[in-house]
């Protein structure tokens, strides 16, 4: 099985039967799925944060990339993975009424595409 993610955030699954590398060339594929990657908005550190929205802040803590998740009336619990992180900060959205999440990073190289795209809160739609 291949995935694409092409820019616009859809994984697409494909069954491949064949592939010939010499030839560059791929036989027999069939599209097996689609899904949608979550899109975030980008916070940059010093910038205000807005009372509807729910902050994961994804760091470096003993060699390991980890994240807090707040909001205004929640107070960062301890460091969890990423993927918990945004998981439990999507929950909070829909317990809390929150209007959206927001990701600050300590530095651009600890995200990884895997947990969705960052579009730039200053300019939205823009990935």
């Amino acid at each position: 099985m291949i995935t694409l993610t092409p820019k616009h955030g859809l994984h697409i699954f494909w069954y491949v039967k064949k592939i010939d590398a010499t030839l560059n060339k791929v036989e027999g594929f069939t599209c097996i799925g689609v899904a949608m990657m979550a899109v975030y908005e980008r916070l940059h550190p010093g910038s205000r944060i807005p009372r509807d929205v729910v902050v994961v802040t994804v760091r470096q803590s003993l060699g390991r990339t980890v994240a807090d998740v707040a909001a205004v009336d929640q107070i960062a619990d301890f460091p969890t993975s990423v993927p918990r992180a945004l998981e439990l900060a999507s929950h909070w959205c829909t317990e809390f009424g929150l209007s959206r999440i927001q990701v600050i990073l300590e530095d651009e190289h600890l995200w990884s595409s895997d947990w969705g795209a960052l579009s730039d809160a200053s300019k939205p739609g823009i990935p």
